[in-house]
């Protein structure tokens, strides 16, 4: 359920607000309410919007052009933004801000990946985002490319300048382990990935969050900040390891999922498997955050390292065997 009351800052804020927003756009405003710590609830006498900030004009400017553009080409499984951003800006408290449509949740049913039903949905509507803007992308021309080998690259290094803490934690050996998979995977994908692959939008950030299950029962695909262009291989990786945990680390289950049967072949993809991001990337997380944060993250970052753990590397030795046998056979 939505905390209407996250982070009150005052009702004569909030008015100046709608009173602002109501002379930019011609919305006749009823409310604002915070609804987290970034997006804004704005109620409407005919709709509700949601008022989320920017970090640059060209990411929310992207994001416009990507939204109108998937629309205009069919697929209407997320947002719109406001039509006041064609010719004019939203800025208020020295920030640049996003109007777009509020998308009505279903009552007790968030997404997740925990069901076949709803992995195979999400991939399906992954495919169909992918799908659709390989007719669009030539329109974002400002669309940073999305580099996955860097990201991962800098990933595992903020993660071994951590060395010291995490060995504590977790113990020299697993820790040991951890580099050894991160190694193996980058310099596979430095060797077998192709510089030529057909290029299209990528979400960037296919957590379970990022799926939206609309009143209508619709899934919807929203949050587009990480988005950037590059072969589709990057979303791919990201959401197996995202549904992973879901079905107890078996490589029988995901290439059982029509959608990743198709890279059994795969060389990038197998040794895009065996790169541990999540961990280096909640590891990276908790080790930054305070002490209070800290408490917060170490039950789910402990499911995640020491729970998971056998399963995990289990899953790492059967993507190992697969990826001799394509060798060899080479």
């Amino acid at each position: 359920m939505y905390n209407w009351n996250y982070m009150r800052d005052g009702d004569d804020k909030y008015d100046r607000l709608r009173l602002y927003l109501q002379e930019k756009t011609g919305e006749s405003i009823i409310s604002i309410k915070r609804l987290s710590a970034k997006i804004l609830f704005v109620e409407g006498v005919t709709k509700n919007w949601l008022l989320k900030p920017f970090n640059s004009a060209q990411n929310l400017s992207n994001q416009i052009v990507l939204t109108n553009c998937l629309r205009q080409n069919n697929f209407m499984q997320t947002y719109q933004f406001h039509p006041i951003h064609q010719n004019d800006a939203i800025l208020w408290d020295q920030q640049l801000w996003g109007l777009f449509d509020y998308l009505e949740p279903k009552i007790n049913d968030p997404f997740h990946y925990g069901t076949m039903e709803n992995r195979i949905e999400a991939l399906d509507l992954m495919r169909k985002f992918h799908n659709t803007s390989e007719e669009i992308i030539k329109e974002l021309v400002y669309l940073r490319p999305y580099q996955l080998e860097n990201k991962w690259r800098q990933r595992f290094l903020t993660f071994t300048s951590h060395a010291s803490n995490i060995r504590l934690w977790i113990g020299i050996k697993s820790y040991q382990a951890l580099l050894d998979y991160g190694s193996k995977s980058m310099q596979g994908l430095a060797l077998h990935l192709k510089s030529d692959e057909e290029e299209v939008v990528l979400h960037g950030d296919l957590a379970h969050h990022n799926f939206f299950r609309h009143a209508n029962g619709i899934l919807y695909l929203v949050d587009f900040d990480l988005m950037g262009k590059g072969p589709r291989l990057a979303d791919e990786l990201q959401i197996a390891n995202r549904i992973l945990p879901s079905i107890n680390w078996s490589f029988i289950k995901l290439m059982e999922q029509n959608h990743f049967s198709q890279y059994s072949s795969s060389l990038p993809f197998l040794y895009g498997l065996l790169f541990p991001s999540d961990l280096f990337r909640e590891w990276n997380r908790f080790l930054y955050s305070s002490m209070a944060q800290q408490q917060q993250l170490w039950p789910f970052l402990y499911d995640l390292t020491v729970n998971q753990w056998t399963l995990r590397i289990r899953f790492y030795e059967r993507v190992e065997k697969e990826i001799a046998l394509l060798e060899g056979n080479n």
